[in-house]
């Protein structure tokens, strides 16, 4: 039982250490802003409109996501027609932004992550492209091991599986598709386990008795992240038990193979 607070206490340190993921993703179209008087942008209403009181003009220096495709046949003539609201997100939530007072600002960091929008006729006419990269982040998450497989070792011809109490947590590179549907983790992990030592596993244990060996596990994982915030993973890794049990363990820092399942809750794709 005391292992197993000492787990959980360190499951909850993990947990505020995993807030730290976030990363800055920007993708998406891009507009050449070198045009004669410059393209004017809207910001849009809550109702999915163009408000025309005022205008900012494009900086080429942002790529932007389309989010929606509106038609006005409404309004002055020069309001008619095709308009693509548009986004230039980092992933943190998109929202709708305070009325602008005034014209001809240019488009800055207010403006990221708020509704916009820009006529269909001009980003035709501006578009040279779209941001066409795999986003990379750094990023700790936690991990959670149902079970692992020890390989054969010498003196000791049968393989071992067990479903041990595992939880780490993992650093690493994440990679991802452009629409942010689906990632790859690669990356190094620590974690610990409470491992429970029987004769079979372990010299100093006899009889049919067993006792909890608390223990360090490390290694490097592979996790794949698809919607809905679930995690699949491969693990590779070893244990390193504390006292002496530790040093009777025939596993003792041999190498073992695993499949984590993990849901993040602390947020991502």
């Amino acid at each position: 039982m005391k292992n197993r607070i000492i787990i959980l206490t360190m499951m909850m340190f993990m947990a505020v250490f995993c807030q730290a993921q976030e990363s800055n993703k920007q993708l998406g179209y891009y507009m050449d802003d070198e045009v004669p008087n410059g393209i004017p942008i809207y910001l849009s209403s809550n109702s999915n409109l163009p408000i025309f009181d005022h205008y900012k003009l494009w900086n080429g220096e942002y790529h932007f996501m389309k989010t929606k495709e509106v038609s006005i046949t409404t309004g002055p003539a020069d309001q008619h027609g095709i308009w693509y609201q548009i986004a230039i997100t980092t992933g943190s939530g998109i929202s709708y932004g305070t009325p602008w007072t005034n014209n001809g600002q240019s488009i800055g960091q207010i403006d990221v992550n708020t509704y916009l929008f820009v006529k269909k006729e001009v980003f035709d006419s501006t578009e040279y492209g779209y941001f066409n990269h795999i986003p990379i982040s750094f990023i700790l998450t936690g991990l959670t091991i149902p079970f692992k497989y020890h390989p054969p070792i010498s003196g000791y011809s049968s393989s071992l599986f067990n479903s041990n109490f595992n939880v780490g947590s993992v650093i690493g590179v994440q990679l991802q598709n452009n629409a942010q549907t689906f990632g790859v983790t690669f990356g190094g992990f620590l974690g610990v386990s409470d491992i429970s030592q029987t004769s079979s596993v372990n010299t100093q244990v006899t009889g049919a008795t067993s006792q909890s060996m608390f223990a360090f596990n490390y290694g490097g994982a592979v996790l794949f992240q698809v919607p809905k915030n679930i995690q699949l993973g491969l693990v590779i890794g070893v244990d390193n038990g504390i006292g002496s049990l530790g040093n009777s363990y025939i596993y003792q820092n041999k190498v073992w193979f695993a499949f984590s399942l993990n849901y993040n809750f602390i947020g991502g794709l």
